[in-house]
């Protein structure tokens, strides 16, 4: 998962995770599902104007691009997909056994037994 410049990522560990296709799906369907609720409420443009305006565009390439400016026009939506794509990293890393890598800007550290520790010594 990235975010600006942050990647994050549970790095499957090949004799130590355990790959639970489903249960990384349905993380990532409900991270969605918040990601797109926060969008929801804080877009300057209601859902209704929305699906208005991009019923009136001629293809789907239009509709992308204006979703990307409403996106871009929504206040603090990048922290909190930020914030979303953490979340998700973490409960994949804590139930999976996998690792965490995190990154920024092209510089990455394994942050494997560090957050190991935290995922697990964190207040739910």
């Amino acid at each position: 998962m990235a975010s600006g410049t942050q990647i994050y990522a549970a790095i499957y560990r090949s004799g130590h995770s355990n790959l639970v296709a489903k249960q990384i799906a349905d993380i990532g369907l409900a991270l969605n599902d918040k990601g797109t609720a926060f969008f929801d409420k804080k877009c300057p443009v209601d859902e209704e104007a929305r699906n208005n305006a991009m019923t009136d565009m001629n293809s789907s390439k239009e509709q992308s691009q204006y979703l990307i400016l409403r996106r871009r026009d929504t206040p603090g939506l990048g922290k909190e997909m930020q914030r979303l794509s953490i979340q998700g990293c973490e409960e994949i890393a804590k139930k999976g056994n996998f690792g965490f890598y995190a990154g920024n800007q092209g510089y990455g550290i394994s942050v494997w037994y560090y957050g190991y520790i935290r995922l697990y010594r964190r207040a739910p």
